[in-house]
């Protein structure tokens, strides 16, 4: 029997997940969230035993190294001040100590509980989705988005496939009920048209069509079926590319970003055909990590520093930008101790692994052209990664398979073996 304090968990990151959309276009109340302040105070109270119990996670080389990072970013805010129209406290605790709450809460469960876990997050995310479906509408650009959230909910799909993806993989969740979270997170991708969602999700089910062959051998049956999906995949993003919004961005990136900044005589015009419209967050970012490379400017002074109206959409231009070089290798660490343990892991249980190296991929695009470090679904895929790295969530069996893996062997032990 569980816990009260895992159900506790459970819960606590249930209303982290929905909790944006549900007091955005229901609730109406609590625009402070100060219902999620009251319960990561006691998240935080009730978990501390874990700080002992699952030290192999928590103070893995990893976690600790994301820590050093929260902590800089911090300090470094503190001391180069900051812009807030919401006030300190607001910045604060979205910047900083909700985010890491968060992270340390889904670590802990997913070391306790990692198949359950991976269950709650995927009906969270679920209803997530669905709170958000009811409110789309066209905005300035005529993409289909949910008010207030645009690009947030699409990426918050993305979770949904890696989640369901890992589960589909280790035969924990039926083909139709993950078809359908697939169809679901790519139909919302196109109509909100946003490019970096359909990346990853691509980049995912390659993922899973890898890890699903669990055979040893390579039978003819799997090289069809990765033919199958190299045609069904390249159909479907002609189809993309010639009839739908998404595909019209994704042809006119470059256009849009020479229309938008051709009065900008600083543009890098090589990473304008590289990166469309998000390239002058890479140039005049780059600019100002130059006039401060140490410590960068500090998190979320871009607009005020730079003059540009919107903030850097871009994970590795903000950590250089706005934490100069100490934050920037900070978070390379992090990546580099995540691949170096997963990729030990791998010979182990390969099949797992593979599928979260692909969801670490597929997060490394989404940097490209977005931040993460406070985001919810940023820190579900950060979690993740950490608890296959540092804990053993694949190898926990319920009474029911160890049963059946008895039963198949014919040899169930007796208290007198």
């Amino acid at each position: 029997m569980q816990p009260v304090s895992h159900y506790f968990n459970f819960l606590y990151l249930f209303v982290c997940i929905i909790w944006t959309p549900l007091q955005l276009y229901y609730l109406k109340v609590d625009g402070a969230g100060n219902t999620v302040v009251a319960l990561s105070v006691f998240a935080v109270i009730w978990n501390i035993p874990a700080l002992w119990r699952q030290q192999h996670v928590l103070r893995s080389p990893a976690f600790l190294c994301w820590t050093a990072l929260v902590l800089f970013s911090f300090v470094n805010s503190m001391t180069k001040g900051f812009v807030s129209e919401w006030g300190d406290w607001v910045f604060i605790k979205n910047n900083f100590v909700l985010p890491f709450i968060f992270l340390y809460v889904l670590i802990v469960e997913l070391d306790w509980d990692y198949e359950n876990c991976l269950k709650m997050l995927l009906l969270a995310l679920l209803s997530y989705v669905l709170l958000c479906l009811g409110n789309m509408g066209l905005d300035e650009d005529e993409r289909m988005v949910a008010e207030g959230l645009r690009n947030t909910l699409p990426l918050h799909t993305t979770c949904l496939v890696f989640i369901g993806g890992l589960l589909f993989t280790q035969q924990r969740l039926s083909t139709i009920f993950f078809w359908s979270i697939v169809v679901i997170s790519i139909v919302v991708t196109m109509v909100s048209g946003t490019r970096k969602a359909l990346g990853a999700i691509i980049i995912l089910l390659m993922g899973i069509e890898f890890s699903y062959n669990k055979e040893k051998e390579r039978h003819l049956w799997y090289y069809v079926r990765m033919a199958l999906f190299v045609i069904v995949l390249y159909a479907g993003l002609s189809f993309v590319m010639s009839n739908t919004m998404i595909g019209d961005r994704l042809a006119d990136t470059a256009e849009e970003s020479k229309v938008q900044f051709a009065d900008n005589e600083t543009v890098n015009w090589f990473l304008n055909n590289l990166l469309g419209d998000r390239s002058i967050h890479y140039d005049l970012g780059f600019g100002l990590f130059l006039l401060h490379p140490i410590t960068g400017i500090g998190i979320t002074n871009f607009i005020p520093v730079s003059g540009f109206p919107i903030r850097l959409h871009t994970e590795y231009m903000t950590q250089l930008c706005e934490n100069g070089i100490i934050g920037f290798s900070l978070l390379i660490l992090f990546y580099y101790l995540i691949v170096k343990k997963l990729r030990s892991r791998q010979k182990e249980n390969g099949e797992e692994i593979l599928m979260v190296l692909f969801g670490l991929f597929a997060l490394l695009f989404i940097n490209i052209t977005a931040w993460t470090y406070n985001q919810n679904y940023g820190m579900i895929y950060y979690s993740i990664f950490i608890a296959h790295a540092y804990s053993y969530p694949y190898e926990t069996l319920t009474e029911d398979d160890e049963m059946e893996e008895y039963e198949e062997l014919d040899e169930i032990p007796t208290e007198e073996a």
